[in-house]
């Protein structure tokens, strides 16, 4: 490539199905554009690689609120003036939700939740955030975000800290 010297580059990849050459290129291809369409756009717009939060469970709570606002900066904001509110930002309403429950059933992406009967309850848990605006009769909602499980916690860190979140979170202008 002109001037320049061209370098080789191997990878290996470690697979439990057989696949042919075509089906592996697409895999590690379909890998790849996650990793550019969401992991490298965190990194480089929320400096997410360098970011300095480690105490207890505020790099997923963190993280999570990222990929929510990631979500709506992707949003069509044409016409959006109705949702538009003081100093021309946005209002996100957040709620948790289970969408699955059980006191049998489980899988290694369940949360716990350790009963007053000393019985366990495995659950999953979205955060759903709604798009809304003051005297706007409509809200649009968008992408929910999955709460992943956390060791060593009673309590899901975002339930316990559910109020700090609004005084914490950035005005960001869309």
């Amino acid at each position: 490539m002109g001037d320049q010297e061209s370098d080789l580059e191997r990878r290996y990849y470690i697979s439990s199905r057989e696949l042919t050459a075509e089906q592996l290129a697409a895999a590690v291809r379909s890998h790849w554009g996650i990793e550019n369409r969401l992991h490298w756009v965190l990194d480089v717009s929320f400096g997410e690689d360098a970011s300095t939060v480690r105490k207890d469970n505020a790099p997923q709570n963190l993280s999570l609120l990222k990929k929510i606002v990631l979500n709506l900066i992707r949003l069509d904001t044409t016409d959006m003036a109705g949702f538009r509110s003081i100093n021309d930002t946005l209002l996100i309403a957040l709620d948790g939700t289970d969408f699955f429950s059980s006191e049998k059933i489980s899988c290694a992406g369940c949360n716990e939740t350790r009963l007053k009967n000393d019985r366990v309850r495995y659950r999953h848990i979205a955060v759903t955030p709604v798009l809304v605006a003051p005297g706007q009769a409509n809200a649009i909602p968008l992408p929910p975000e999955f709460v992943p499980p956390q060791d060593g916690q009673d309590k899901q860190d975002c339930a316990v800290c559910a109020r700090t979140i609004a005084p914490c979170s950035p005005a960001i202008k869309v």
